[in-house]
């Protein structure tokens, strides 16, 4: 195929009265080669990859601009990837940013690959392919720029690809305007998250410097993925549809958690996909922000592909990822200590850790006045009490604001009291007592103003929010198991 390519490059170079061909013929030919346009729409992202090409959606990942930039991104959190991948023999590098800049909901990502010293062929008088003893590059540019409009019915998202080829001395120039959807649903409360997305809106084409325009494909997606025991399990459906059928596939992809979560740190993951005849496996690990991805695909030996290429491929990245995760910490155990002068004694002492009280996911309904939450690493050996109600099950609940939640360790009178109330403006108030040994975190940032007598106020201005989403982490010294 690359013989081939560069025997039909060399005699079309020299044939003035047919030179406005030359770059279609190339592109039709260099479609196994992955040299053309179609890599914009491979799977980029070792991760997102590794689940089949679906994306995650559930790590608020920077790969989502490959796949659904509609997704909001948490905040102003900086996170950023880099990703080596081989397609075929040809090295690819891309790098893809959240919110850069400090730019809440704007992604960037960039792609390049080369092809250094390909040896020029050309057909001797039997019509064979000989070198010329010369070489040509080429080389392959694509910048991805995205913003996303949150949205109460169902998320927007707008993208622009900027698309540079450079083969010998011509170049193809392309920029596209992509569209995608994303709305995040509960049915039987089974949460699900529903995307979609169209690539190439216009079918802008493809200006090469021959003065030629290449016709690009548009293609559309739909994809529905679901995360469950307690964001542990993830499991992902893709459907593109492209009238060139090269584009068309279903893909499929499940990821679990076998520690952690993904707003924990650490983490760590296994994930498995299908994409048409690709098979691929993967892990991903997370420590103190640091993210590392890797993922092995195999081409299916019945498939149509050549036998002659390499059916394993290699992807790796590493990221970084600045939100604030929450921390697992492993309690110590107990231990005795023995004063060597007085053996008849002995003396127990207690490692003082930190540990989660409980963490709590609310969603604020201000048109109903009521509040949906769920309770997750509850430490069930304190009483958690909701406007007065024993809570005992890491379950869903509703109840009406305002809200008093009480928590009472065991063998202590210190009582933990948060209150939750909105105003008539639609201003949320949270308020209560602390004790010296216990850290509150609302929405990933910890809460630093406490009064001298234990009180803390926090008002938060949710005058533009109908539902309002409040993530609650209590952490406490572990000085209640100290005997």
């Amino acid at each position: 195929m690359k013989l081939l390519h560069f025997s039909l490059l060399t005699i079309l170079k020299k044939t003035n009265t047919i030179r406005p061909l030359l770059i279609p013929i190339i592109l039709c030919l260099t479609t196994q080669i992955t040299a053309s346009v179609s890599t914009i729409y491979d799977s980029h992202g070792t991760k997102s990859n590794g689940m089949g090409g679906t994306y995650t959606s559930i790590d608020d990942s920077s790969e989502a601009i490959y796949y659904n930039w509609a997704i909001p991104t948490s905040k102003h959190y900086l996170e950023w990837k880099f990703e080596q991948s081989n397609k075929l023999s040809t090295k690819y590098y891309n790098i893809s940013i959240n919110n850069p800049l400090s730019l809440k909901n704007m992604r960037i990502a960039l792609l390049y690959s080369a092809i250094p010293n390909i040896l020029e062929t050309t057909l001797n008088e039997q019509n064979q392919p000989i070198t010329t003893g010369q070489s040509f590059n080429q080389s392959l540019y694509t910048l991805f720029s995205s913003y996303t409009l949150p949205n109460k019915w169902v998320n927007i998202g707008l993208r622009h690809t900027f698309y540079y080829e450079k083969i010998y001395n011509d170049y193809g120039l392309s920029n596209q305007v992509d569209i995608a959807l994303f709305k995040p649903i509960k049915i039987f409360n089974i949460p699900l998250n529903l995307g979609s997305t169209i690539h190439n809106i216009s079918k802008s084409t493809i200006h090469w410097s021959t003065n030629y325009n290449d016709i690009s494909n548009r293609i559309y997606s739909a994809t529905i993925s679901s995360s469950l025991l307690q964001k542990k399990l993830l499991i992902a459906f893709s459907k593109y549809y492209s009238r060139n059928n090269y584009y068309s596939s279903n893909r499929y992809g499940l990821n679990y958690y076998i520690y952690g979560n993904p707003n924990t740190n650490p983490y760590s993951s296994v994930y498995a996909g299908y994409n048409k005849n690709i098979i691929t496996l993967g892990s991903s690990l997370n420590v103190d922000g640091w993210i590392l991805d890797y993922t092995w695909a195999y081409y299916n030996p019945f498939s149509n592909s050549n036998t002659s290429e390499a059916i394993n491929e290699h992807r790796l990245s590493i990221g970084k990822n600045f939100k604030p995760f929450q921390k697992i910490y492993l309690q110590k155990p107990k231990t005795t200590n023995i004063d060597p002068s007085l053996f008849i004694k002995t003396k127990k002492v207690s490692t003082i850790d930190t540990s989660i009280i409980a963490n709590a996911q609310l969603t604020l309904d201000f048109n109903n006045n009521e509040c949906r939450f769920f309770l997750s690493h509850i430490n069930k050996s304190m009483e958690h009490k909701f406007n007065g109600k024993f809570v005992i099950e890491e379950i869903n609940y509703t109840i009406n604001l305002p809200i008093f939640w009480t928590i009472k360790p065991p063998n202590t009178n210190e009582v933990i009291m948060i209150i939750i109330e909105k105003t008539e403006s639609n201003k949320t108030h949270i308020s209560g007592f602390l004790s010296d040994t216990i850290s509150l975190f609302l929405n990933n940032t910890q809460l630093t103003t406490i009064n001298a007598d234990q009180s803390f106020y926090q008002k938060i201005d949710t005058t533009k929010e109908k539902v309002f989403r409040l993530e609650i982490d209590i952490l406490a010294k572990d000085l209640y198991l100290k005997n």
